[in-house]
């Protein structure tokens, strides 16, 4: 009857013994089948990362599974650790040196220990056996579910960051008492209706209403229509004699009530009086794509909706296509939520209709929107196309339709030039024959103009282009197509579609295609053909134009292709024709056949001289020869272009006898030439009839090519390099009507700006905006300023001068009563330092005389400071001597200029040189007024050790109100005594940012002399 006992205690001891003598092959066989939990657990997450894109996610015990996998795996490795002294790979436990030192380790531990470290090792072993088994038995993934409704509030574009600034301006504009009518306009899809919409609902929740009345204008509907909309909304029923008095009473029944109107998606302005809207007694909100609508209905306020962020527009995208938050931006996703352009209405659209859809479909989508097709969804077309094709509908107008289209033709993305639309609308001759392309361009500027207003363009800020975005350029081709009339090629396409389009369509674009081959088309209706930058092209048949006997436009920019083929003599009615940067070298003789070509562009084209048979081209207007350095011109070829307007000369052979045929071309108004022999600019000699300078509308001079990219939007630009003496046709036809003028090198002997440039008058320069002087170390002084009135520069924007080393002061005042100069008034932004910088500036003369400039100790005298009333921007920076940076008048003949620098802005931080603004007068010994730099936004003060003071009068400093200031950075500027603002300026200033790390325990003590400084800006960062 023991014998049971004894053989489990026997039992109980020899597992014991067992765990103390074989504890490291325990742990060994442990970590082995551990191991290869983990292999599993890798797999399986792969699986289910892979699920994501077919909208499938891991099952409630998939992820419990893996949790009770990563819950072992770590005590499997505290074990291994603990028992071998460090955690090796499988294939240690092989190998012999490694087992020996682990048995050396083993050895030296606690036998209770050991028995321990067994008898867990044989648990895990079974607990991981037992998850390896449950493993086949799990059903690893479910269907994606749509987040709970609590997430409903990311449809609503209320609750997007770029919504609440919009919100808040609706809002407040409503409830302002004398705002009566609110205009809110952005592109079609943007969400302007829902946006609205949701606010007079929130509003008339919070009984800010009564009575919300909502006219839809999409479908233009009459007069009469909109006002049975409106009475039907208030309940009212009009017999028909009473008809005539329907405007009376509808006025009469809105004044009941606090009621808002609000008319969705107007196309053109409504005359809400002749509605019988009472517009002094209610509210009215409008929502459209035109601006003109909200200027012409006389809205007060006018507030612009736009684009969702990139990443209002990622989250918008994952909730509508159920994406799970683990996936990223690259992903399938990813692309197409870019694809849609931050459009709210297309991310809606498309994220609904993938909503569930396996990877493949994903990506079936993804090569559908990137190749231009339509979606083939008739919930896509109708939701998507159909609003974006009524906005196109509703342009005035075939010539606007037209350029829409035109547009389209360019892959999405690409910057469209304006002069290349130019170009071809000449050629199409869509303004007939008879305009010049000056004309022509401010016709196509108001179209551009019109078109962007309803934001089926967008403008590209700063340059002569615009664009197209993805979402609409998609309907625009999508229109195209319906229409058989124009086909713009993805970048593969098959032959057969070629052929099959070149034999219906009037215009075809190929732009940046893998086309290798084409064959001599059919095309008896083609009109355009855009041929550009396809690199894998490198030859045409020479029949290849043969048949297109309508073709008006040929554009084999960017082109492999080197020679012209013989079958362009049959190009009768080209009249637009552009090679610029081809490969073409050979056959240009050939152009001269096209007896009715307007505009021919050979702007960086491979050839290396003008055939003389261009002189046959009597009927071109535009010639473009820029960017060819080496380019010969045959002498008497250009005079025989007589209806020559616009005229591009980028060769350094351009020559006296040159400017002379130009001379001849009465019909020149646009001129670009570089002229490398400066000579040519000094001569006496009248080269150019005065009459016909003066006739030029706009021009760029200049003899560094490099500096062609410096040019603004101004018409009239001269840029002279090397001239030590200007000639007379220089001063009399173009100094008087230049917008832009550099001079470079160009004062040998010491002299002002008068007594170089010959003119009788400083004053001469009325239009001057740009002046930039570099490296004229004859320039003592700009401005010499004598008893008599002056008006300096009044007209200048910026003003740049640098490397000028005898420059001793940039306005001299030979007398001290004189308080009427106006000198550089439209000045903006002003920078002074030690350092060049890419910006406009003007810098401290460097080289022999730079010690002359070292007793600088200030900028500039009270005087000068009051006269510049729009200065926004003022940095001044790294001068050991500055002292102060507004003196006294007293102390004007010392002014010297070491660095002021005006900042080359654009859009709001230039005023309009039509803008005036009235100069402080500044009697001397008059202090400055506190109120002085009502502009200034920006100011910095860096690394001026010397500085004490910004402007101190009798012995105390003054503090101006800056009223205009958001910016301020300071550094390295320990002497100064005190803090350039007090307590109460600055209002827009939230913070002051110091430039340096040992900074701060200067900063502090600078403004704990004033206690209200100390409170306002005392979490100031570094």
């Amino acid at each position: 009857m023991a014998q049971g006992p004894v053989k489990s205690m026997g039992s109980y001891l020899w597992a014991r013994v067992t765990h103390l003598v074989k504890c490291e092959a325990e742990v060994d066989k442990m970590k082995v089948k551990v191991d290869s939990l983990l292999r599993d657990k890798t797999d399986m997450e792969t699986i289910i990362e892979h699920a994501n894109y077919e909208c499938r996610v891991a099952s409630e015990a998939t992820k419990q599974w893996i949790l009770d996998v990563e819950e072992i795996a770590t005590q499997a490795k505290d074990l291994v650790v603990e028992c071998k002294g460090k955690n090796p790979a499988r294939h240690d436990l092989h190998d012999a040196d490694a087992t020996q030192k682990a048995r050396k380790k083993i050895e030296v531990m606690n036998p209770i220990r050991r028995l321990q470290i067994g008898a867990l090792a044989i648990k895990l072993l079974a607990r991981a056996e037992e998850l390896l088994k449950h493993r086949n038995d799990l059903f690893l993934l479910v269907p994606c579910r749509r987040p709970p409704n609590t997430l409903m509030l990311r449809n609503n574009v209320m609750e997007f960051g770029s919504r609440n600034e919009i919100v808040s301006q609706i809002i407040n504009a409503l409830k302002e008492d004398k705002v009566h009518i609110v205009g809110v306009y952005g592109p079609c899809g943007i969400g302007k209706s829902l946006l609205v919409a949701a606010i007079l609902e929130k509003m008339k929740t919070q009984k800010e209403f009564d009575e919300v009345i909502t006219v839809d204008l999409r479908e233009k509907p009459g007069l009469e229509e909109i006002k049975n909309s409106f009475a039907k909304q208030l309940g009212m029923i009009y017999s028909a004699k009473l008809n005539a008095h329907r405007a009376a009473f509808l006025a009469e029944k809105l004044k009941e009530k606090k009621s808002i109107l609000f008319l969705d998606n107007a196309w053109e302005s409504l005359d809400l009086w002749k509605m019988g809207i009472p517009v002094e007694e209610c509210k009215v909100i409008v929502t459209t794509q035109k601006i003109e609508v909200c200027k012409y209905m006389g809205a007060q306020v006018e507030i612009s909706v736009d684009f969702l962020t990139e990443k209002e527009s990622w989250e918008l995208c994952k909730f509508k296509a159920g994406v799970p938050d683990i996936s990223g931006t690259e992903t399938v996703e990813g692309k197409i939520a870019k694809r849609c352009g931050r459009l709210p209405l297309a991310l809606d659209v498309i994220g609904t209709v993938l909503c569930g859809k396996d990877k493949r479909y994903w990506e079936c989508a993804l090569s559908e929107l990137e190749s231009s097709y339509p979606l083939e969804k008739a919930e896509v077309l109708q939701k998507i196309y159909m609003p974006l094709e009524s906005s196109y509908n509703h342009l005035e107008g075939d010539e606007k339709k037209s350029l829409f289209l035109l547009c389209s033709l360019f892959p999405g993305g690409h910057k469209i030039s304006k002069n290349e639309l130019t170009s071809y609308w000449t050629g199409e001759d869509i303004f007939n024959e008879f305009n010049t392309l000056e004309e022509t361009r401010r016709k196509l500027h108001m179209r551009i103009t019109d078109i962007e207003d309803s934001f089926l363009l967008l403008p590209i800020n700063y340059t002569k282009c615009v664009m197209m975005h993805d979402i609409v350029r998609d309907v625009a081709v999508f229109i195209a197509s319906r229409f058989c009339e124009q086909f713009a090629a993805p970048y593969e396409i098959a032959e057969d579609k070629i052929n099959e389009k070149f034999k219906t369509c009037k215009r075809v674009s190929f732009i940046n295609t893998s086309i290798e081959k084409l064959t001599a088309p059919v095309c008896e209706h083609l009109q355009l053909l855009l041929l550009r930058n396809n690199s894998s092209l490198h030859e045409l048949p020479e029949n290849f134009f043969q048949s297109m006997q309508q073709l008006a436009v040929l554009d084999m920019s960017n082109s492999s292709i080197h020679s012209l083929l013989l079958s362009t003599k049959d190009l009768a009615a080209v009249r637009t024709l552009c090679l610029n940067d081809s490969k073409v070298s050979r056959g240009i003789w050939l152009v001269s056949s096209l007896e009715n070509l307007r505009v021919l562009s050979l702007a960086g084209c491979s050839i290396d001289s003008l055939p003389e048979q261009l002189g046959n081209l009597k009927k071109l207007r535009l010639l473009d020869l820029s960017s060819m350095e080496s380019l010969e011109i045959l002498e008497g070829l250009i005079s025989k272009l007589r209806y020559l307007e616009e005229l591009y000369v980028d060769t350094s052979k351009v020559t006296a006898y040159l400017m002379i045929e130009i001379d001849d071309l009465l019909r020149l108004r646009c001129l670009q030439l570089f002229i490398k022999d400066v000579s040519v600019l000094s001569l006496n000699d009248q080269i150019f009839r005065i009459d016909f300078v003066r006739k030029l509308k706009s021009y760029i001079i200049y003899t560094e090519l490099q500096w062609i990219t410096l040019v603004k939007s101004h018409r009239k630009n001269l840029y002279l390099k090397g001239v030590t003496t200007i000639g007379d046709w220089v001063v009399d036809a173009l100094l008087g009507e230049i917008e832009n003028l550099i001079l470079d090198s160009c004062f040998e002997e010491e002299s002002t700006m008068l007594h170089f440039t010959a003119l009788s008058c400083i004053s001469t320069f009325r239009v001057l905006k740009i002046l930039r002087l570099t490296n004229c170390n004859g320039l003592t002084h700009l401005v010499w300023c004598d008893d008599q009135k002056q008006f300096a520069f009044h007209n200048l924007e910026e003003l740049h001068i640098t490397k000028c080393d005898s420059l001793r002061s940039v306005i001299h005042f030979q007398s001290t009563n004189n308080p009427t100069n106006q000198l550089a008034r439209n000045c903006q932004h002003l920078e002074l330092g030690r350092k060049s910088t890419t910006t406009a500036y003007l810098s401290k003369p460097k080289g022999t005389q730079c010690s002359a400039l070292r007793k600088l100790d200030f900028v500039l005298v009270a005087r000068v400071a009051a006269m510049l009333s729009n200065l926004e921007r003022l940095t001044l920076k790294s001068n050991v001597a500055l002292k102060e940076v507004v003196a006294d008048d007293y102390r004007m003949e010392e002014i010297v200029a070491e660095h002021v620098e005006m900042e080359e802005t654009v859009g709001n931080e230039i005023v309009s040189a039509d803008t005036r603004y009235p100069a402080h007068p500044a009697d001397v010994g008059d202090s400055l007024d506190p109120e002085a730099f009502p502009s200034l936004t920006h100011l910095s003060l860096v690394d001026l050790p010397g500085m004490e003071y910004f402007y101190k009068v009798g012995g105390e400093i003054m503090r101006f109100s800056w009223k205009s200031l958001v910016s301020l950075k300071l550094g390295g500027c320990h002497s100064l005594k005190g803090f350039p603002i007090h307590g109460a300026s600055a209002p827009g200033l939230k913070n002051v940012e110091l430039v340096h790390n040992g900074d701060k325990s200067w900063y502090q003590t600078l403004i704990s002399q004033d206690a209200s400084l100390a409170e306002r800006f005392k979490t100031t960062q570094e």
